[in-house]
């Protein structure tokens, strides 16, 4: 069974990109995809104009984490969520559960004041399972390469806490801004180096794996849109192939050898 799966960091920042509805009608019309996860859906405002662009296209539908708001979102609408993290579905998939949105337990720099983390929704096609994985790992503190500030050691631990929640799920497709290239936990399903963040030139978003998730789904084609230049990320889209569970498998022989008899 084959899917496809986007991510677009969309930089809803307030002195950043204006052109949310723009990037909606390019992901509902043009990209192909079944399943898009955005980070950077930071203000009330943005929440409003998704899910009334999903009602209106009648096809889509929008998940965002519960109960996300940040210390700055008591004082400002602009930065309502705390995480940022949205998933939109489209009705080829069936979403079975949406679960609260995790918060990482550390986080540093600008950060510390916002709510990063990850979000999980479980979904269905063709009666095959599988897991969604939105997240938005620990930023520098400047892309300035002199006084760049990186925090390595803190994504490091954002990954250790993610892994320890997804190595349990029966498929999970870990997807979203990553700020880095470097992985400890996951096997990153892009080879080489393409860039998805304009602004230094560096791969922060792609598509993950456990080691363990290595036989539930190979990358078919990964689809780097380098001519939408909404945000200061661009969108990336993965064609997925997923296998079916060993358990269904056996069933479905036991079915055809019985009725076969």
């Amino acid at each position: 069974m084959n899917i496809s799966v986007g991510t677009y960091n969309v930089w809803g920042m307030p002195w950043g990109s204006k052109d949310l509805r723009s990037i909606l009608l390019w992901i509902f019309l043009q990209s192909g995809t079944e399943i898009m996860c955005l980070q950077e859906v930071w203000s009330k405002q943005q929440q409003s104009t998704i899910r009334e662009m999903c009602q209106e296209s009648k096809s889509w539908s929008c998940y965002f984490p519960y109960s996300n708001i940040h210390k700055l979102g008591k004082w400002t609408q602009r930065f309502h969520s705390g995480s940022g993290l949205c998933i939109l579905v489209k009705n080829t998939i069936e979403v079975v559960e949406e679960l609260e949105g995790h918060t990482f337990i550390i986080s540093k720099g600008v950060d510390s004041w916002i709510r990063k983390g990850f979000m999980i929704v479980h979904c269905t096609k063709e009666g095959i399972p599988f897991q969604i994985v939105n997240t938005h790992f620990q930023s520098d503190m400047t892309e300035i390469p002199l006084w760049r500030i990186r925090y390595n050691e803190t994504r490091l631990k954002q990954e250790k806490q993610l892994f320890q929640t997804v190595r349990h799920l029966s498929c999970p497709i870990v997807i979203g801004d990553f700020n880095t290239e470097e992985f400890m936990y996951f096997e990153c399903l892009e080879k080489g180096h393409r860039w998805t963040y304009r602004d230094t030139g560096e791969r922060l978003d792609s598509c993950l794996r456990t080691f363990q998730h290595k036989h539930c789904f190979q990358k078919e084609e990964s689809i780097y849109h380098y001519n939408i230049r909404y945000s200061d990320h661009i969108p990336v889209c993965f064609r997925l192939s997923i296998q079916e569970p060993k358990q269904k498998k056996r069933e479905n022989s036991s079915s055809n050898e019985w009725l076969n008899k």
